[in-house]
């Protein structure tokens, strides 16, 4: 870069032989400059490409390490991998805080449905339809097979614990609003449009009891992605022992 002028350069020529450049500025003024060297510009090039590997290494490591977390959550009994879904439910007015106090379902919290289920909504007639995945990102765009915008949907399942367990912490992400629904029970509100990053809030002392609990978890959508997933760890953010999910409550 050539400093020294103080306005933007108008004009740039090289002298015959190549080892000086003469530039003219919007400034009034004209400056006489050293050309770069081959040597020179062979180091230059070679902290280049030495820069270049190093980001090349440092993104697969971020690759690889984003890669084993993901399997490690995969596996982690609280991250929930199984929901039914009942969506798209369009809203009017573009205005998604309002959509998300607003019950689509009248008794939204006391929700309880199983696969195949069908609830007339609107004028629409919607059903309770299972996902079962892998890794515990929920993609309702990809769920529906296409990009819907201003839309609710509810992600229902049941939660088995061996035990009561208290103290636990739960971990959501949602684009957009979201709120969760924990045996009837509002535990979560997040009333922000977002993008979606795993595990953004955490909500501490949550409380699963012994035998069967009910997880609702709705999620609105203004526009482009429609991503949530729900996880929950123990108070060191350890993976929870005895837990199971199913779809087909007893």
């Amino acid at each position: 870069m050539l400093k020294g002028h103080s306005d933007a350069i108008s004009s740039v020529a090289f002298s015959p032989d190549g080892q000086r450049i003469a530039t003219g500025s919007q400034d009034q003024a004209a400056r006489v400059w050293e050309a770069a060297t081959a040597r020179q510009v062979a180091a230059w090039q070679s902290e280049e490409q030495t820069a270049a590997g190093r980001l090349a290494t440092l993104r697969q490591e971020l690759a690889a390490a984003a890669g084993r977390e993901g399997a490690l959550r995969a596996r982690d009994p609280g991250a929930i991998k199984q929901w039914l879904v009942l969506a798209p439910i369009p809203f009017e007015g573009r205005n998604g805080p309002a959509a998300l106090a607003q019950e689509q379902i009248p008794g939204e919290a006391r929700i309880r449905a199983r696969a195949g289920d069908r609830v007339k909504v609107g004028a629409s007639a919607l059903v309770w339809t299972m996902s079962q995945r892998e890794d515990y990102l929920l993609d309702f765009n990809q769920f529906l097979g296409e990009a819907t915008y201003y839309s609710v949907a509810y992600a229902l399942c049941y939660i088995l614990s061996d035990a009561d367990q208290p103290g636990l912490l739960m971990k959501v992400a949602s684009d957009d609003q979201a709120k969760v629904y924990l045996n009837g029970r509002e535990i979560y509100r997040r009333q922000e449009g977002r993008s979606y990053v795993p595990d953004q809030d955490v909500v501490a002392d949550v409380h699963l009891q012994a035998g069967l609990n009910v997880l609702l978890f709705k999620v609105v959508n203004e526009t482009l992605d429609w991503q949530g997933s729900v996880r929950f760890t123990d108070s060191a953010g350890q993976p929870v022992k005895g837990l199971g999910v199913t779809l087909a409550p007893p």
